[in-house]
């Protein structure tokens, strides 16, 4: 189980807090610092790992760290990371079974000017090989550096970006070809919905609309 404070600062000023809960967004000029034991890594998450609920089905235990609202300075979110499908159908409006070549899912794309919002969260590095698991059609990439309203210190802050085999832009893409699954869709939902109106805001602000043609 992962315990550990979170130190808020503003200006000179700082305050300590528990950090076993959704920390708020962070206001202009004042920054987080998240201290990391040796055996720890935090991972930002912009898709379902928005999810709290989504680390507990990743994690052993559920999960009990800090869950801080974090900003991913130049990329932007798309529906761009292609995983294979070997063997879902899916029925289309006519009720006739058809099987894509791929399950789409949100990604990150560097591009200058803009931030993504999402949350970041603690993992051991032991258990850093089920995410890299789950997110299997993705690299993993350092991120400590693109950070905005927290200062990792004591290890390496990662976020998971779409390997090149795996993207694809989706604008142009039939169902036929691809699709994204609807629990998808309703996990991110879920998430917003907790996080509140202003992240919502910010979310849409940085991401590009559901294709919904491609939502089954």
């Amino acid at each position: 189980m992962i315990k550990k404070l979170i130190i808020l600062t503003f200006l000179s000023s700082g305050l300590f807090l528990e950090a076993a809960q959704v920390f708020p967004g962070i206001e202009e000029g004042s920054s987080v610092t998240l201290k990391l034991e040796a055996d720890e890594v935090a991972i930002f998450g912009y898709g379902s790992l928005m999810l709290e609920e989504e680390l507990e089905q990743t994690e052993e235990d559920p999960y009990t760290g800090p869950f801080i609202m974090a900003k991913l300075k130049g990329f932007k979110r798309t529906w761009s990371a292609h995983y294979p499908n070997r063997y879902e159908y899916f029925k289309d409006e006519e009720g006739e079974e058809f099987k894509p070549r791929t399950i789409v899912f949100l990604n990150i794309e560097p591009y200058e000017g803009s931030k993504v919002n999402g949350m970041l969260f603690v993992c051991k590095k032991s258990q850093l090989w089920m995410y890299d698991n789950r997110e299997a059609m993705y690299d993993r990439i350092r991120v400590n550096d693109y950070l905005e309203g927290v200062k990792v210190e004591g290890g390496d802050a990662y976020s998971y970006m779409a390997k090149p085999e795996s993207y694809g832009p989706t604008e142009e893409l039939d169902a036929s070809e691809s699709v994204i699954r609807w629990y998808y869709v309703e996990v991110i939902e879920d998430a917003l919905d907790i996080l509140g109106k202003d992240f919502r805001a910010e979310y849409e602000q940085s991401t590009q609309p559901v294709p919904f043609h491609l939502v089954f």
